[in-house]
């Protein structure tokens, strides 16, 4: 079933973005003709960064989950949140143990961004193989089924039980249809017709609904976004964090997975989506006022 070979590409396939995005990395880091010693330490700063990106992704959304009374431990990882904290790690750390590379900080973390962009596009790819990330129900000619399956169980002792397998889209229409039915996971059944009917419902629900792939078009973005700065060259961190917090800011409206809670009338992602932005513009005014003075290279 293409649902458990999506469970197995996820992971391949942000493996692949990593590798992607430091080769990226590293070829144009290459290029800087740094001696040894500073390239070593740099390594070893942009490792703390990636290890400041696992837990910040798992961190934030987490914390976004616990303020929607959902308990510690329930969410998955956030994209945003990774970034916001590898990027502020890098930065801390750089200005602490890379003082010679100070005049070289914006085009570093140009280089850094862009290899960012192209391994989450990437990564988009897994999570649309896996299910997850996924758009609203549309009936558009870009929406698409999500895979799975459910089967309907009878144990020993005559209980019946709705088993649901799939891709996490597909489990979200399912699951919606019941509650849809007023169907109680909490009750035990024993009357075959009355559970196959919400067996039945639910499945023909799941299996005939689209929703929208909102990680292909963030994929779709992301490659257009890496192609446009690449040919642009200075203010690429910049424009980056800039664009793509509007653009998630704004694709948030049409995700149908479990986006937390801010209590704010927005979701968590468009949270810190409108932090970015900010750090963003707070960029620019950085190389603007660095440049004329010119301190540091952009």
């Amino acid at each position: 079933m293409f649902y458990q070979h999506g469970s197995v590409l996820f992971p391949l396939l942000i493996v692949i973005g990593v590798i992607l995005g430091l080769i990226y990395i590293f070829k144009q880091v290459n290029k800087l003709g740094l001696d040894k010693k500073t390239y070593e330490r740099l390594i070893v700063v942009f490792s703390y960064a990636g290890i400041a990106f696992y837990i910040g992704a798992r961190f934030f959304d987490d914390l976004f989950h616990y303020i929607n009374g959902e308990g510690w431990g329930k969410g998955g990882i956030t994209f945003l949140g990774g970034m916001i904290s590898a990027m502020t790690t890098l930065v801390i750390l750089f200005l602490i143990f890379l003082k010679p590379l100070r005049k070289q900080f914006f085009k570093i973390i140009n280089i850094v961004s862009m290899g960012i962009i192209l391994g989450h596009a990437v990564g988009r790819v897994g999570c649309f193989c896996a299910g997850c990330c996924y758009g609203e129900v549309s009936e558009s000619k870009l929406a698409v089924h999500f895979p799975g399956d459910a089967t309907l169980t009878k144990t020993p002792n005559g209980i019946y039980r709705i088993v649901v397998i799939g891709s996490d889209g597909y489990k979200k229409l399912f699951n919606q249809k019941l509650a849809e039915l007023n169907y109680d996971e909490n009750k035990i059944y024993t009357d075959y017709n009355e559970i196959n009917l919400y067996y039945t419902l639910a499945l023909q629900y799941a299996e005939n609904t689209k929703l929208l792939p909102t990680q292909l078009f963030e994929t779709t973005f992301l490659l257009l976004l890496f192609v446009a700065l690449y040919f642009i060259k200075k203010y690429q961190m910049p424009l980056y964090v800039i664009s793509y917090g509007i653009f998630r800011f704004l694709i948030e409206f049409k995700r149908f997975d479990n986006r937390g809670s801010t209590n704010l009338g927005i979701s968590p992602s468009q949270l810190l989506s409108i932090l970015i932005v900010i750090v963003g513009l707070v960029f620019i005014y950085l190389y603007y006022y660095f440049n004329k003075k010119k301190q540091m290279e952009i």
